[in-house]
This record gives C-alpha cells, structure tokens and sequence, in this order.
C-alpha cells in the first residue's frame, strides 16, 4: 500500500484534496470514483530518489497503452460526463489525470480538435493506434443518440471482457509451450549423449543401424557439427 496526493471534484462541485492509500494509482482512482468524486490528478506520495528517471521517462515514451488504463481513461470519460461537465473541461480534466504519455498526448490533442469544432467521433477517430475501430464505433453511437454514457458503460464492459478472455487464452497456452520446450531439451539431450553411445554398441556388435537410428545420428552430426 503507498499513499497518493489527489485532487478531485466532489459531489457539489467543489475542488478537494488531500491523500488516499491504495495497492496502485489505478484503485485509488477507482476509490475515489466510489466515494462519488471526480479525480483531477492522482500522483503518488514518495521519496525522491536520484536514479532512473531517464530510462523511466524513456519506458514511458516507447510503451504502448495498457488496457487497464485505457479502461481507467473510459470509466473516467463516463463518470464526467454523467457529471454533467462540458466535452472541453472532460479532456482537460483525463489530460491531468493520466500519465500515460501517449494518452496524454491523445487528450491534449482533442482539446484542440474539439475547439476547432470537431465531434467526438472524428476526434477519437484520428487515433487509431490507441482507440480500435469498434471502440470509435460505438462513441459514433453514442453521440448520434445521445445516450454517450450508456453506451460508454457498455464498451467498458466489452474492452475488460476481451482483456479477461485473452488473459485466459495466454493462461491456457502457458503450459504447453512449457511442455514443447521440456521436450525439446529432453530431444537434444537424447541426440547428444544417449544415441551416440546406443549406435557404439551396434557398431561394435556389428549390427546394421536402423533407418530412425540413421536419422537420429544424421542430426547428432548437424548438432554437433554446425
């Protein structure tokens, strides 16, 4: 557990602040959320240390947009927008909030987009790299009916659904390529210790070689060899 700064909207649509404990910045967010705020920033509470900033900025700029914060950035965008807060104040409010640099960036640029009179759909559209087809899809829906947040609510359920299942599916490929790398070994091992002296044997009992033992020493060759 560690402590993080915060400031937020509260139900009468006072800025407050102060400190939360959460495992991550993630469960303090959704605290917060539970509480019936609405987070503006959530920076974690540390000491500062003098090693790592490079390569950890670097991290930031290379990677790409995690799942679980991209459905952090959704459940905010609904929870705003249920609120009541204008288009304009949402992406600058998900701008602060996230540290996500490249969710950041999205964000900082649909501000922009969104003054020049842009919809929604155009501006989540244009970043395809962070937004999938069916999600800009269905804020194309949700604009043209007006019922945004209802169907926000609805995305948020399909985006966790399919992160649930392609956690499952990794889960179940997880062992056996576990098993196909264990044979693989126990194979090489045959190849390079235990034939060799099987085909001695044969050789000098003057037995013909199988043609599976012929193979089998053709690549203990190649093993070997090259």
């Amino acid at each position: 557990m560690a402590l993080y700064l915060y400031k937020a909207i509260n139900e009468n649509g006072n800025q407050i602040s102060g400190e939360i404990e959460a495992g991550s910045r993630q469960e303090a967010m959704e605290s917060l959320v539970y509480q019936g705020h609405i987070p503006e920033s959530v920076k974690k509470k540390s000491v500062k240390s003098s090693g790592g900033g490079i390569f950890s900025k670097l991290k930031e700029l290379t990677s790409s947009v995690p799942t679980s914060e991209l459905i952090m950035f959704t459940k905010q965008f609904k929870t705003l927008m249920q609120a009541g807060v204008s288009i304009l104040r949402i992406f600058q409010i998900l701008e602060t909030q996230t540290e996500n640099r490249i969710l950041k960036k999205a964000a900082s640029d649909m501000i922009e987009e969104i003054k020049q009179g842009s919809s929604l759909f155009k501006s989540f559209s244009k970043h395809k790299n962070i937004f999938t087809h069916l999600y800009v899809s269905m804020i194309k829906a949700g604009e043209e009916s007006g019922s945004l947040p209802r169907v926000l609510d609805r995305l948020i359920y399909v985006i966790e659904h399919e992160e649930k299942i392609k956690n499952d599916v990794k889960a179940a490929v997880r062992y056996p390529i576990m098993v196909l790398c264990f044979l693989g070994v126990a194979f090489i091992v045959l190849l390079t210790f235990v034939v060799p002296k099987f085909v001695t044997i044969f050789q000098n009992a003057g037995i013909e070689l199988p043609i599976p033992t012929k193979i089998c020493m053709f690549l203990y060759m190649v093993l070997s060899q090259y």
